[in-house]
């Protein structure tokens, strides 16, 4: 699957980019795995956001495509799929602010990558979670 994929490659890659967040100038390689980095992480929450948490309340309440993402959040909570959706917002809320940063603004910057990379472990637990579920068919 895919999706596991891009959740492996931000595990394997998260040592070095701790290491690389540390530093003040990088080289190109540097930033070309902090960009990898994001990007995956991005990907994945977009991901798990737009496509897994639909299909999954598809399965347990068909019929709700049309449904607003914080009322498909709140039927997760109900089916403990999600601990608590606010989690989730915040995951949201940091993707989007790493989204809109610019080179030109570096303490902004920096902060959003701080921000991703402890996100990265709430992020990974949701993941987890409802990998560990569906495969207990509950």
């Amino acid at each position: 699957m895919k999706y596991t994929r891009n959740f492996y490659e931000i595990k394997s890659n998260e040592e070095i980019f701790e290491k690389i967040v540390e530093e003040k100038n990088h080289n190109k390689d540097e930033v070309q795995a902090i960009d990898q980095y994001l990007y995956r992480f991005s990907k994945l929450q977009d991901i798990l956001g737009q496509k897994i948490f639909k299909a999954i309340l598809n399965i347990y309440e068909p019929d709700q495509e049309a449904l607003p993402f914080l009322d498909v959040l709140n039927k997760l909570e109900k089916l403990n799929f999600l601990e608590d959706k606010k989690e989730w917002l915040n995951l949201r809320e940091k993707r989007n602010k790493i989204a809109h940063q610019y080179d030109d603004e570096p303490y902004e910057m920096t902060e959003a990558i701080n921000d991703i990379l402890y996100q990265k472990k709430i992020l990974e637990s949701i993941y987890l979670g409802i990998k560990n579920k569906l495969k207990k068919g509950e």
